[in-house]
C-alpha cells in the first residue's frame, strides 16, 4: 500500500468533560500512535452551535503537550441530506471547523448523507445539496490549510438510504474541490454491502483513489437484528457496528488492503472503544504492519 504516513487512534470523551482528553492522549502516545482523532462531539464543548470557550482552551491546551498529528471527527448525527435541520446542522458544522483550524489538524471527518424511502429526482436533489454543502465547508477547509473527508455509514432500518464508499466517491469526483475527499470505513462499508448483497471490497477499491483518511476496525458484517442483553452479548452474536480489535471480526484485512493506493497524506486511524483500550498496543501493530508503516 502507499501514501499512508500515519497510524492513529480515536479519544473518547468521559463524561463530555475536556480534563479527560490527557489521559486519552496518554493512552494513545503508549499505544504507539503516530496520531490522534479527537472526537469532539464527545467532549461539551458545542452548545447550540456556539464554541464553549473556556471548555474548548482546555482542549487546546492539552492537545499542545502531546507531539501527535490531529485530525476531528465532527459530530455523527451531522448530515447534509437532513433538510429539516439544516441551520442547526450547518451552524454546528462551522463550530467543528474553527476547532479543527484552531487545533492544527489536518482532517476533519464529516458524515456523509442518508435518508429513508427517497429515489429519483428528490434522491439526486439531495446528492446536489450535499455536494454544495462540502463545496462551502471546503472553501472553509481550504483557508487554514484542512482538508474535509466524507465517511460512508450503514443502514439499520428497512428503508434506510446510505452510501458506500464508491457512492460517496461519486459525490466527491463530481464535486472536485481540492479540500474534499473520501474517508473509507471498512466496517461500515461491509455492512452496508451485507444489507444490500453486493461486494463491499469492490466498493472500497473503486473509492481508494479520492480517499485521504481511513477507519479501520473489525465487524462480521452481518446487519444488528438480534441485540444481546448486554454489549458483550451482542459482541458474542456478532452482530452490527462493533468497532471490534482488527483481527476478531471478519475482515479479510490483508486481502481487502493489498494494492489499495491512497492520495498522499492518508491516514490510518483506528476506531477502538474504551473497553478494548488493553488491545489498543496490538491494533496499532497489526495496522503498521498492514499499511507498511512497521517501526
Amino acid at each position: 500500500m502507499t501514501n499512508v504516513v500515519a497510524v492513529g487512534l480515536t479519544t473518547h470523551g468521559r463524561e463530555g468533560r475536556p480534563a479527560s482528553l490527557r489521559s486519552e492522549l496518554e493512552g494513545i502516545v503508549a499505544a504507539g500512535a503516530d496520531a490522534a482523532e479527537i472526537a469532539l462531539y464527545d467532549l461539551d464543548v458545542v452548545a447550540g452551535g456556539r464554541i464553549v470557550e473556556r471548555r474548548f482552551c482546555e482542549v487546546l491546551e492539552i492537545a499542545r503537550r502531546f507531539p501527535l498529528r490531529y485530525t476531528v471527527h465532527g459530530p455523527i448525527a451531522s448530515n447534509p441530506w437532513d433538510v429539516r435541520h439544516a441551520e442547526i446542522q450547518e451552524a454546528a458544522t462551522l463550530a467543528y471547523l474553527e476547532m479543527t483550524a484552531r487545533l492544527g489538524a489536518g482532517v476533519y471527518v464529516q458524515h456523509s448523507g442518508r435518508t429513508v424511502h427517497v429515489t429519483g429526482r428528490e434522491l439526486e436533489a439531495l446528492r446536489a445539496r450535499e455536494r454544495d454543502y462540502l463545496a462551502r465547508m471546503g472553501d472553509i477547509a481550504g483557508r487554514h490549510g484542512f482538508r474535509i473527508v466524507v465517511e460512508n455509514l450503514f443502514g439499520e432500518r428497512p428503508g434506510d438510504l446510505v452510501q458506500l464508499p464508491h457512492e460517496v466517491a461519486e459525490q466527491v469526483e463530481r464535486l472536485a474541490h481540492p479540500q474534499v475527499a473520501v474517508l473509507i470505513d471498512f466496517s461500515h462499508a461491509f455492512l452496508e454491502a451485507s444489507r444490500r448483497g453486493v461486494d463491499p471490497w469492490s466498493s472500497c477499491r473503486q473509492a481508494a483513489p479520492l480517499t485521504n483518511h481511513l477507519h479501520l476496525h473489525d465487524s462480521f458484517g452481518r446487519p444488528l437484528t438480534l441485540h444481546g442483553h448486554t454489549r458483550s452479548e451482542t459482541v458474542a452474536f456478532g452482530m452490527g457496528d462493533l468497532h471490534l480489535p482488527l483481527g476478531w471480526g471478519a475482515i479479510p484485512w490483508e486481502e481487502v488492503l493489498d494494492g489499495l493506493t491512497f492520495l498522499q497524506g492518508t491516514i490510518a486511524n483506528i476506531e477502538l472503544p474504551g473497553r478494548y483500550e488493553d488491545e489498543a498496543v496490538a491494533c496499532v501493530e497489526r495496522a503498521r504492519r498492514l499499511v507498511g508503516l512497521e517501526k
